[in-house]
């Protein structure tokens, strides 16, 4: 079974942090979403933590990791060196698919999509689209 969690940037600082995923609600007639949250257990005050994060930045941990042992979210820049060139590709679900894919939208090269797996076995993480778009060509 793999694990379900997610990363998203802090609204108050921009760090990263890693957990559960929830939305805050609030109002007595009708539910107003009022921010997204990253809930995760810190072991040294023995007590779960809330940080809100930007929405936009929330990506899943895909359960998988590249390479070198470091954990793939959707949003991540995924290199590789070899047969497909110098292009890097970015981490995406795809529901239709109902799988993780790596994809380019290069206007250099044709629209590639492969699958994950295809990351794992020999591609590293080099950065996300939030972090690092320029590696994108953006």
């Amino acid at each position: 079974m793999r694990e379900i969690k997610f990363r998203g940037k802090r609204v108050d600082n921009g760090k990263w942090v890693y957990g559960h995923y929830f939305e805050g609600y609030s109002g007595s007639s009708g539910y107003q979403a009022i921010g997204s949250y990253i809930r995760w257990f810190d072991k040294k005050n023995g007590c779960f933590i809330d940080a809100e994060v930007l929405p936009e930045t929330v990506g899943q941990y895909t359960g998988r990791k590249d390479k070198n042992g470091t954990e793939i979210y959707a949003g991540d820049i995924v290199g590789f060196s070899g047969n497909i060139g110098c292009v890097p590709l970015r981490v995406a679900w795809y529901e239709h698919l109902a799988q993780w894919y790596v994809y380019s939208d290069s206007p250099v090269k044709n629209y590639q999509l492969f699958p994950l797996s295809f990351a794992i076995e020999t591609g590293k993480v080099i950065g996300n689209i939030h972090d690092n778009p320029e590696l994108l060509g953006a």
